[in-house]
């Protein structure tokens, strides 16, 4: 690989970096905006506290912003071939990505 390669790599991984920063900033307020919507179910008392959907709530939240993060963490970028010319960035930990 030559210099200018790694530097075009760099600055490839650079901008991935910030749109996903971008895209983490926006998922995660309307995350934190499902979570004030659980908290007012909750204290309305229109769904109780220990509810499966509640949880499942939960769980989902944490998981979508769990992934997005990792994705804005990534050092390496390795697309994949959805076919028909569509490629995205190979999630890490593929095994339990299931976007």
């Amino acid at each position: 690989m030559t210099a200018s390669q790694t530097d075009e790599e760099q600055a490839r991984l650079r901008v991935f970096q910030s749109t996903m920063r971008t895209v983490n900033d926006i998922v995660n307020n309307s995350l934190n905006d499902l979570q004030l919507v659980r908290l007012a179910l909750e204290n309305e008392e229109r769904v109780p506290s220990d509810s499966e959907s509640l949880r499942m709530l939960d769980q989902l939240i944490h998981e979508t912003s769990a992934k997005l993060n990792k994705l804005g963490d990534m050092q390496e970028l390795k697309e994949k071939d959805l076919g028909g010319g569509v490629f995205m960035i190979e999630p890490p930990s593929e095994k339990k990505y299931q976007g």
